[in-house]
């Protein structure tokens, strides 16, 4: 079973048995070597590696769908970098197999999605090929895998034909009108954004209709032990993406699943609640947001630093507030994540914690600005930037030379925008 880890002694014992046997192991065998590995999380011996890499480079020419596959998602799970010798011929035989390919659209949406998260660079010959697969093969890709194979061509950063486009919204109807999944139809909405294609005000009337019943209607699919299911709140997420309202029963319905279910939810899920009353320029009822208050500090521990920098942003500008308990985690992670971020990501969020009546940890602030440079920090506000340095300023930090270093030049071109203010606070520096 997959969920059942070997303990390594009966591993070591298994890749010592492989590594005897690997000279006769078909191209299917060979394949899930890697699958087995991956399906285990278990990095596989140099010695183990340079073997299966000798005999890949052998054999590559019998691997079908399946086979490929298998490596792809094995290596993807563990992370491994292939030697660039392996990677063409990944790439070679993907453009043999693929025009041949009758259906296997799983498979073959496995090997995409696998080699974006390997870093593969496909040539635009052989993403040419997987859209011509996808119209082929139109009446097997169902959302989830229409979505997850276009998804995969956008983050190899290659545009998408307009007949293409036109299919995911054709495949987006038909997923809506036969209840298919949310988070898989979501997925085909999500591209249509990515690519700037913007389907019919019917279809997304359509859309919020079946929004709305995900958020209300218990399905077959899979769910935690609380009913609660991932998703639904970032399905109404795209919609807003393309219109900035929501009837108020779909409103009704978002903020009833996310009081039920407030203390399940997963971070995109917990991030978005705030990003769409944002958008749509609606309140959650009082009791609604504390709830969401109280598991902020929770969230803000395993949530990506950009997820956490623009809750805390639309928190601000929404004048909502945090508790002392829930900034001060949020000051934690932030300042363990400082020299992670960019200049106007660090400003800006010392600008948002003003707002929201709190500060970041002094002593850190100032120490990592002083490592900031005046070529990044050029890319920051004139004005949000000597906002940070008079407050520094204020709390007995001596940020004169810094000032003078950084912003003579931009005050100097720019001191007609800036409020009287802070050009006497520059005077007087």
């Amino acid at each position: 079973p997959e969920n059942h880890i070997p303990n390594s002694k009966i591993f070591e014992l298994w890749e010592e048995i492989v590594r005897e046997y690997m000279t006769r192991l078909s191209s299917v065998r060979l394949s899930q070597v890697i699958w087995i590995a991956g399906s285990w999380n278990t990095m596989l011996k140099e010695e183990t590696m340079n073997a299966w890499i000798a005999m890949f480079l052998a054999s590559y020419p019998k691997f079908n769908e399946a086979d490929l596959s298998s490596c792809l998602w094995g290596f993807a799970r563990l992370g491994y970098s292939l030697p660039t010798d392996v990677r063409r011929a990944i790439e070679q035989r993907v453009e043999e197999i693929l025009p041949c390919s009758a259906g296997h659209v799983g498979l073959v949406t496995i090997i995409f999605w696998s080699a974006v998260e390997l870093n593969l660079a496909f040539s635009d010959s052989v993403t040419a090929l997987l859209e011509a697969h996808c119209h082929k093969n139109h009446h097997e890709y169902d959302a989830r895998y229409l979505g997850l194979a276009i998804q995969a061509l956008l983050r190899m950063n290659k545009p998408i034909s307009l007949q293409t486009l036109g299919l995911v919204e054709a495949r987006l109807i038909t997923s809506l009108n036969s209840g298919e999944d949310m988070v898989h139809v979501a997925r085909l909405l999500q591209i249509m954004k990515a690519s700037e294609y913007s389907p019919s005000d019917s279809v997304l009337d359509l859309y919020e209709h079946a929004a709305k019943l995900a958020l209300t209607v218990e399905s077959n699919d899979v769910a935690n032990a609380s009913g609660y299911r991932w998703g639904r709140i970032d399905a109404l997420t795209n919609l807003v993406n393309f219109r900035c309202t929501l009837e108020d029963e779909t409103f009704d319905a978002f903020q009833n699943y996310a009081a039920k279910y407030m203390d399940h939810l997963a971070v995109s899920d917990f991030c978005n609640i705030i990003y769409i009353i944002s958008v749509v320029g609606r309140e959650l009822p009082a009791d609604v947001y504390a709830s969401w208050e109280r598991r902020f500090p929770h969230i803000v521990r395993k949530a990506p630093m950009e997820f956490m920098l623009r809750v805390v942003r639309n928190v601000a500008n929404l004048r909502l507030s945090l508790s002392q308990e829930s900034f001060g985690e949020w000051d934690r992670i932030f300042t363990q994540n400082m020299n992670e971020l960019d200049a106007a990501e660090a400003f800006h969020a010392w600008s948002h914690s003003k707002k929201l009546k709190h500060k970041h940890s002094l002593d850190a602030f100032f120490a990592w600005s002083r490592t900031v440079t005046p070529q990044v920090l050029s890319q920051v506000s004139t004005r949000i930037a000597l906002e940070v340095l008079i407050d520094l300023d204020a709390h007995g930090f001596p940020v004169g030379s810094f000032l003078r270093e950084m912003f003579v030049r931009s005050i100097w071109i720019r001191q007609h925008e800036l409020p009287k203010t802070l050009r006497d606070f520059f005077s007087n520096t």
